[in-house]
């Protein structure tokens, strides 16, 4: 009889009553930001489920389908184990406020458990610092990336007499991966919002295309599409504003094609993240090239003020600011194509990540244009994903500039408006083939392997 492995061990600090672990470090604050308190998100990562799991689920949420095993640290006697820390801020985890000097007086290792730091010591024990729905540039300085904060990173592992080979980082950003940093800590990225997305959608059929009855009928009513011409262009999400999103939909304002698509945007105070309200979008310009945002765009910053709120499903647009909720699939079987304001959209070269953003097109048989950064669209293309071109012209992927790189991005906008519903109705159902096999490839071969990566490199660390 086969000897049955055994599953990877993750510790904490405290369980609930029904065996769902609090984070670690939960208590630790830096500037009156509990960063800790995520929710212990980073167990979505190793939990398979399927549309029956809310319904059977009475105990606690991570007691059925873990491929790791939950453990208190004062239960764990002669076996190795990972005591992982998700942070809302890797430079706000080290006690150092970003673009400046100023350090706090503690750090999150001062409050991981002595026992804890006496088991990294003795190497029975590794610490993850998991960072995984962020990843950003040096320029951030909230990555280990930056000089400075790696640096900081090393002296404060130091003082506490930690060796450096038993911390893992973690963040979403693939150019980590390609990129040697003078270090013993283990460092690599993950696809967290693609595998959370998975685990969202697979425990709610509305969201699915496959699997169960209304799931099939999902895909039924997709299929009988082909036989209705669509209300919209197109679909665009832009909840939370941020300079380039403000800028796409200025630009729908500039050429009046607002009326053509279903758009959402409002002025939305980021609560989920941080207790401090986003600026006003008015007047954002952030680091475009040559002022290019501000001679283009900011002459209609009334004219689209006095449409304020554009609204797709939910007047309240305050309310509901999570990357997964439950959506009326009916927006996306009624447009086109998908014009996609991602995270990030910046000029920086050692910057890469994906959001939900990118997923919930793919997942729901739409293209889309994306106004991300540089090698987004080529990335998934390498990740064995179908990509549009030469349906939709693709070389904005190529620039570094973020103006040039929004330019011919908005041109592909402009074009695909400028095309009757008839036009675009057969140039969507064109790609019907490289739609399902998006769809098809996200849920079986690409959310396998990011699944499969992510637990083989911790257990071999281990």
């Amino acid at each position: 009889m086969k000897k049955e492995e055994k599953k990877v061990i993750f510790g904490y600090e405290q369980l609930k009553k029904d065996g769902d672990p609090i984070d670690n470090c939960r208590d630790y604050s830096f500037e009156g930001w509990n960063l800790c308190n995520t929710g212990t998100i980073f167990l979505n990562m190793f939990q398979r489920v399927n549309y029956n799991y809310l319904f059977r689920t009475t105990s606690g949420e991570f007691n059925v389908g873990m491929s790791v095993e939950l453990k208190g640290i004062d239960d764990i006697k002669d076996e190795k184990y990972y005591f992982p820390i998700t942070v809302r801020e890797f430079s706000g985890a080290l006690g150092k406020k970003r673009h400046s000097e100023e350090l706090s007086d503690e750090n999150i290792f001062d409050h991981i458990p002595d026992s804890v730091l006496e088991d990294v010591r003795n190497d029975k024990c590794k610490i993850i610092i998991d960072y995984g729905y962020e990843g950003f540039s040096a320029k951030s300085e909230d990555t280990i990336l930056c000089e400075s904060l790696l640096k900081l990173f090393h002296k404060i592992l130091d003082k506490h007499n930690l060796p450096h080979q038993n911390i893992i980082y973690l963040d979403a950003n693939i150019i980590i991966d390609k990129t040697e940093l003078k270090t013993k800590i283990n460092y690599f990225s993950y696809e967290y919002c693609a595998i959370d997305w998975w685990r969202f959608a697979s425990m709610r059929p509305s969201a699915l295309y496959h699997g169960n009855r209304i799931s099939d009928n999902n895909k039924k009513r997709w299929l009988e599409s082909k036989d209705k011409i669509r209300e919209k262009h197109y679909l665009s999400f832009n909840r939370l504003p941020k300079v380039h999103r403000v800028a796409t939909v200025l630009m729908l304002v500039k050429y009046d094609l607002l009326d053509l698509g279903y758009v959402s945007f409002g002025n939305v105070d980021n609560e989920a993240c941080r207790t401090d309200p986003v600026p006003d979008w008015r007047g954002l310009s952030g680091d475009w090239e040559n002022d290019y945002y501000d001679r283009q765009f900011t002459a209609y910053e009334k004219k689209l003020e006095e449409k304020l709120p554009l609204v797709i499903d939910r007047d309240n647009l305050n309310s509901y600011k999570f990357s997964f909720e439950e959506f009326d699939i009916g927006y996306y079987l009624d447009s086109y194509f998908q014009i996609v304001t991602e995270n990030q959209f910046t000029p920086f070269d050692d910057q890469l990540q994906f959001s939900e953003k990118v997923w919930k097109p793919i997942v729901n048989f739409q293209p889309f244009i994306l106004f991300g950064d540089k090698d987004q669209m080529k990335t998934l293309h390498d990740w064995g994903f179908k990509t549009f071109h030469p349906m939709i012209n693709e070389s904005y992927d190529n620039f570094q500039s973020m103006s040039d790189r929004f330019m011919n991005a908005e041109k592909e906008v402009m074009r695909l408006c400028m095309m009757s519903k008839e036009e675009l109705h057969k140039w969507y159902w064109d790609m019907e083939e490289i739609l399902v096999h998006n769809y098809k490839h996200f849920y079986n071969e690409f959310i396998n392997d990011k699944r499969n990566s992510l637990f083989k490199k911790l257990k071999s660390l281990l």
